[in-house]
């Protein structure tokens, strides 16, 4: 079974719309010949017509997830969010053929759909038999791209909406020469704090606040992209650096967690009078 999640879902979740831990998800069962459109297949509405019909053991609605597990998964560079097997037990006649299952989250209005479980084949049970699927589940994880390499703990903070890009306050802060980036590792400013670049020559201790955040849904691409608006040093009265790169955190949420790392491909020195810009610092999210 493969797992495919629109791409709307990020959005949600980086907007902390989404919280696995509380809300109530449930799966629903698809009819004959469905085909999911990550990219246009964003709330139960737009499938709804495609569930499998009522009967012979299956009910309209589907079954409600249970026992949901949230794990961060350093070894995949991912979270993964699954639940506990569901059952149909066939009677008076076979459930499907079903190309596939749709969990949506029953919490949040227009109930989004997280995911979309594609069965290898078409699955038919005949009647006695257990129409079975086994924990069902996605993944999350970041896009590390030349814009930024995401924490692995930030997958795991949004699927327990502990982190809303749009609400919260971020911060960027330069790090000292010789600095190396840890996803697995690096999941609080407390763990590398003493690595930020020193104050002075234009910089400030504790960097700069972040505005102008945009969020955008990036179907091209299978992705959420969190960027703000450009930040930038002055160095004064000697060179700035040298630095090898920027970390965002999040200074609203209790302990700083680190967002992701900017990696400036080297270290930089800003010229004393030079200006450096860091364009667009942002994020992106998208599916394992």
């Amino acid at each position: 079974m493969a797992s495919i999640t629109p791409n709307h879902f990020f959005y949600l979740l980086a907007t902390k719309q989404i919280d696995f831990a509380n809300d109530t998800f449930k799966i629903r069962l698809m009819t004959s010949g469905f085909s999911f459109n990550r990219d246009a297949d964003t709330v139960w509405a737009d499938v709804s017509a495609s569930e499998l019909a009522n009967g012979f053991g299956y009910t309209t609605g589907g079954s409600t997830l249970a026992n949901v597990v949230v794990t961060e998964d350093d070894a995949n560079d991912r979270t993964s969010i699954v639940w506990d097997s569901v059952d149909w037990t066939a009677s008076g006649g076979s459930i499907g053929p079903s190309p596939g299952a749709i969990i949506i989250d029953d919490t949040v209005t227009n109930d989004p759909i997280v995911a979309y479980i594609q069965f290898s084949e078409e699955k038919t049970q005949v009647t006695g038999s257990d129409f079975t699927v086994a924990t069902p589940g996605l993944y999350i994880q970041g896009d590390s791209t030349d814009q930024s390499t995401p924490s692995n703990n930030i997958y795991y903070l949004l699927a327990t909406k502990a982190v809303d890009f749009s609400a919260d306050v971020f911060k960027i802060r330069l790090m000292a020469t010789g600095f190396t980036f840890d996803k697995d590792a690096h999941e609080l400013w407390a763990t590398i704090s003493a690595s930020e670049h020193a104050n002075g020559n234009g910089y400030t201790t504790g960097g700069n606040t972040l505005g102008g955040v945009a969020i955008a849904v990036n179907d091209t691409d299978d992705r959420v992209e969190i960027t703000w608006n450009d930040t930038y040093w002055i160095a004064s009265g000697a060179d700035l650096g040298p630095t090898p790169g920027a970390i965002i955190i999040d200074d609203t949420v209790a302990n700083d967690p680190i967002v992701g790392y900017i990696d400036f491909g080297g270290e930089q020195t800003l010229a004393d009078g030079g200006k450096g810009t860091i364009t667009n610092p942002g994020v992106y999210l998208g599916a394992a």
